[in-house]
């Protein structure tokens, strides 16, 4: 009972340590969201730990709107509410590069209980095209929102235009599937969620940060109490 006793309070103490861990990950996103930096090519990451330094983070891009490149992610609620996130690619000044902006939520119902044809067609919600470069802004998120796939059929999760889940590989053939191959188009590896005002009928949601400190601080309590029984039994046993 001893040995369950100790090793009870070493998990208790890593649960704390990763608590405060978590916590400052949190403050670090927190800042992050709060200074605009503007995106240019040199910044363009190549390991996971580079990418990873981009989540949560502020940006400014500049660029124009790739045509045919918008694409809808069905069954994502806001306050309740089902709808579709809508999503579109956008080529940056330098022409070399696409960065893919969530330009905000719109309401539909799930599934088939809506008339999809416009939405598989990529009709709906199209960015303004006029070859006129423009500055967006809006906060990084490296994460796909992906959910749980039950179905196997390509065509239920990617029907045209109307997709259940993101993938990196689909993303880049939409907005670069013309110059597949080409490695002059770099696609950059986070999502921008646009946090500028404009008339395109779309809400806008921004990426809704977790802090899981307390989740941590609550196993730690539970192991502490474990660890607190077990020195009991020993001690009644002992008697």
């Amino acid at each position: 009972m001893i040995i369950v006793f100790l090793l009870c309070i070493s998990l208790s103490l890593w649960q704390v340590s990763r608590a405060f861990e978590k916590k400052q990950l949190f403050d670090t996103k927190i800042e992050r969201g709060k200074n605009f930096i503007k995106l240019v090519p040199d910044m363009m990451p190549t390991t996971k730990s580079e990418v990873y330094n981009f989540d949560q983070q502020a940006l400014t891009v500049e660029g124009v709107w790739v045509p045919d490149a918008t694409i809808y992610i069905d069954n994502r609620s806001n306050e309740g509410v089902p709808g579709i996130h809508v999503l579109s690619a956008l080529r940056l000044r330098d022409s070399k590069t696409v960065v893919w902006v969530n330009r905000g939520w719109a309401p539909k119902l799930p599934g088939s209980l809506e008339n999809s044809n416009k939405y598989n067609e990529g009709i709906l919600y199209l960015p303004k095209n006029d070859d006129t470069y423009s500055i967006y802004s809006g906060i990084a998120q490296t994460s796909l929102m992906r959910r749980i796939e039950l179905a196997k059929d390509e065509r239920l999760l990617r029907d045209g235009h109307l997709w259940q889940n993101l993938s990196w590989q689909e993303l880049f053939r939409v907005c670069c599937g013309s110059a597949e191959g080409n490695s002059t188009i770099v696609m950059w590896p986070f999502i921008i969620w646009e946090s500028s005002e404009n008339n395109n009928g779309l809400t806008k949601v921004v990426p809704f940060i977790r802090n899981v400190m307390e989740k941590h601080i609550g196993y730690a309590i539970q192991w502490l109490l474990l660890g607190t029984l077990a020195l009991f039994f020993s001690w009644r046993l002992s008697r």
